[in-house]
């Protein structure tokens, strides 16, 4: 619902999904259909979070600028005592009715068990009074979600204060038979007597490279010889398969951007995800010498899952992503493309996506891919521009060519420059394959 005057915009959104968290016994339980709870407790059993989702994404335009932003919940009930509840944005996407305090949906776990939260934004004061109605300065929150390239705004409830019984607040959820006791954020945003932003400067004359390197590392431990090993190449960006992450002690990408920025002087960013899902093992990473500036995981069916990065080059917002598809089935590897093409639509170009697809060109799942994706080596090669070993002149990264380096077909800044495939060497059974790109 939008009203105000010429000169601003204010909306009043519904909360588009909303649980409760709750640990011990209960961490495998789902609060999707129920009120939402706070609690502060020193055993787990008692805890209770409240997680709310609001639809910033749609509800309001991107690039403007929040003036202010109010949630509003409304106390059911609960126990005496006057508590302060602590409202803390949440980085990781929930589904209402399959996240728990272990999991934030049914295949996905939190970093942090009980919901990963990231700094704290607002506090309130909750009373035990039914119909009361708490209210949260969540402003500095909507504008971080606006700015991020998924512009939900993601919440959690806390009740951060002293263990006690006394603390347990019940407030309305988003399916109150009443809808004026439903939480609510009310957005106001922009200014039409502000002056409009300058214009982006334009991209340098000529434009800059992007040396995109895509490889599997089969899981191999010795960061300091993949390290080696991508250094050869000069890479901007880089897709790593089969990289594993054990918790802090047993990091490998991050093992491997601390040795990329001894090594090169600059410091170097990396985003993974677990191959299912899960928070540690097997995964995929991306890494970058741009910063990064938002992230996004998705899980594929069957197991397998992609993750992104954005960041700008020249002015250009450029989206990467790194995947490994399924090794045995030709059908779930086909139903793996279509649903990362799907998925990535609702990211701007530039696009670019590399991985192990684990299949060959000509195939249904490489031709569903080419369908909207340039395939760089083959760009390259018919450009006469494609380099590769004399006893290996289709560039072939296992025993065909299975790793590849896309780009978006709608990428009208990108165009390909050349292509690579490295020699074998004993750390991994792949190759790995350059596609050096313009960016104009």
């Amino acid at each position: 619902m939008l009203s105000g005057a010429a000169n601003a915009q204010t909306v009043t959104l519904p909360a588009y999904e909303d649980t409760t968290l709750r640990g011990g016994t209960y961490q495998h339980t789902n609060f999707g259909s129920t009120e939402l709870v706070t609690r502060a407790s020193r055993d787990e059993t008692y805890i209770r979070h409240a997680l709310l989702k609001f639809d910033t994404q749609n509800g309001i335009p991107a690039g403007v600028t929040i003036t202010s932003a109010t949630l509003t919940v409304t106390v059911k009930g609960g126990n005496s005592e006057t508590r302060t509840i602590a409202a803390l944005c949440v980085p990781e996407s929930f589904w209402e009715h399959e996240a728990t305090w272990k999991r934030r949906s049914s295949t996905l776990v939190w970093r942090e068990a009980g919901g990963t939260m990231d700094h704290q934004h607002a506090t309130a004061t909750a009373t035990s009074v039914p119909g009361s109605r708490v209210t949260f300065n969540v402003t500095p929150m909507v504008q971080e979600a606006l700015n991020r390239t998924r512009r939900y705004t993601r919440l959690m409830l806390v009740d951060g204060g002293a263990s006690s019984k006394g603390s347990l607040r019940n407030y309305h959820s988003n399916e109150a038979a009443d809808a004026s006791q439903r939480p609510k954020l009310v957005v106001t945003y922009g200014r039409a007597s502000a002056p409009p932003a300058p214009p982006a400067p334009p991209p340098p004359a000529g434009g800059t490279t992007l040396r995109v390197l895509q490889w599997n590392i089969a899981s191999k431990d010795d960061a300091t010889g993949v390290v080696n090993h991508l250094l050869k190449f000069q890479p901007d960006l880089i897709s790593l398969n089969e990289i594993y992450k054990n918790g802090s002690s047993d990091n490998r990408p991050q093992e491997i951007v601390d040795l990329l920025k001894a090594r090169t002087g600059r410091t170097w960013y990396y985003h993974w995800a677990q191959i299912s899902g899960l928070s540690s093992g097997v995964g995929v990473a991306v890494l970058s010498r741009y910063p990064i500036e938002d992230t996004d995981t998705h899980l594929l069916s069957y197991g397998r899952s992609a993750a992104l990065i954005k960041i700008t080059v020249i002015g250009r917002p450029v989206h990467f992503v790194s995947t490994h598809l399924d090794h045995k089935s030709s059908s779930k590897r086909l139903t793996q493309v279509r649903e990362l093409k799907s998925w990535l639509t609702q990211f701007a170009e530039q696009r670019i996506v590399a991985g192990d697809f684990n299949w060959y060109p000509g195939t249904p799942e490489i031709n569903e891919m080419a369908s909207t994706y340039y395939d760089g080596w083959a760009v390259a090669k018919s450009k006469g521009k494609a380099t590769s070993a004399p006893s290996n002149p289709n560039g072939n990264t296992r025993n065909n060519r299975i790793d590849y380096v896309f780009y978006s077909k709608g990428a009208s800044a990108l165009s390909l420059v050349s292509a690579q495939t490295t020699d074998r060497i004993s750390l991994s059974d792949h190759r790995a394959v350059l596609a050096v790109l313009k960016v104009n």
